[in-house]
């Protein structure tokens, strides 16, 4: 199918530098495609792109966690994620007559329940006039709420990435497509379609019957869990990536960057460093990673890590689907 709208706000956006960012948004103005949440500069990246359709005027934000392709003052990029410019730039939005779509690409990989922070962050975005807000990133579904009347659709997973050997219980394979329909006061309907993608032939399949009643109970379940019980699951997705953080901060060269800040083998581990800081997922982590270490929680969090196991596996596949 066409699409008209390309969102280049995430962390691979920059991975071949500042040029291929702009040849990229040149080929896609090129082909009559209009982009957000990247530009040639930390000004041009974080410029909504308004559009209007059957009479309703839209203001789309597209912004990432803070990584390494991120724009500046003088170097294109990726528009990062200030969450406090970007509640203003909501509010002026709205207020503007607009209605606002925030898109984010953010949040930890694989994990099916959204970090404590993440979920507060996300709804001050409806606080601040947002009629929707969307995260992508995680490679795995996430849950839904209504916070304000507004939906947050956590993330849908995947659409189609064949980037990993083929395995239909790893939620890798696997999303859920939204589909929203707006009036004047924001969204008037949500549909959900799941799906799976496969490599061989390459195609995308949207799940029927047991499969696809499997996958609407799984989301129904995660959006309850993120609610009842998200900062313990929080606590054991901590103890299950805990080895990120604590390596980052076993290889930091402090003592050859201290002898000589241009050390080229220790400006090598720096970005790792830097990132830990600055990705607002990455900083989550290591904050409740070494919180968690000072209150003596690992072991009890880690003597609980089947029950993650069990909802990162995808079991739709149990249920009738024909895989061939």
């Amino acid at each position: 199918g066409h699409f008209n709208i390309a969102l280049l706000a995430n962390n691979h956006t920059g991975d071949h530098g500042p040029h291929e960012v702009l040849r990229t948004l040149d080929e896609l103005k090129k082909r009559g495609i209009r982009t957000v949440g990247a530009g040639a500069d930390a000004k041009e990246a974080a410029k909504p792109l308004h559009f209007e359709k059957n009479g309703l005027k839209f203001s789309l934000l597209n912004a990432c966690e803070m990584e390494f392709g991120t724009a500046l003052a003088g170097k294109a990029g990726a528009n990062a994620m200030d969450e406090y410019a970007l509640r203003e730039q909501i509010s002026a939005e709205r207020a503007a007559g607009f209605l606002v779509i925030t898109v984010i690409h953010g949040g930890n990989e694989y994990n099916p329940i959204p970090s404590p922070l993440m979920k507060k962050r996300y709804r001050s975005f409806t606080d601040a006039g947002a009629a929707l807000v969307m995260n992508i990133h995680t490679h795995c579904p996430q849950g839904i709420e209504v916070w304000n009347q507004v939906p947050i659709v956590y993330s849908p997973g995947n659409f189609f990435f064949p980037n990993s050997p083929f395995d239909v219980k790893n939620f890798w394979w696997s999303g859920y497509l939204p589909k929203f329909t707006f009036d004047s006061r924001g969204v008037a309907s949500l549909e959900i379609t799941p799906y799976m993608f496969s490599p061989d032939p390459w195609k995308i399949t949207a799940l029927e019957g047991k499969a696809r009643a499997w996958y609407l109970d799984y989301l129904n379940r995660i959006s309850r869990l993120m609610q009842t019980d998200g900062d313990r699951l929080y606590d054991i997705w901590t103890v299950y990536r805990m080895s990120m953080p604590l390596n980052w901060i076993k290889n930091a060269p402090a003592e050859k960057l201290e002898l000589d800040p241009e050390d080229p083998e220790a400006l090598k581990v720096l970005p790792g460093i830097r990132h830990m800081l600055t990705c607002q997922a990455h900083n989550e982590l290591a904050r409740n990673t070494l919180l968690m270490i000072e209150e003596k929680r690992i072991s009890a969090a880690k003597a609980q890590l089947s029950e993650l196991q069990e909802l990162r596996t995808a079991r739709f596949a149990e249920n009738g689907i024909d895989l061939k």
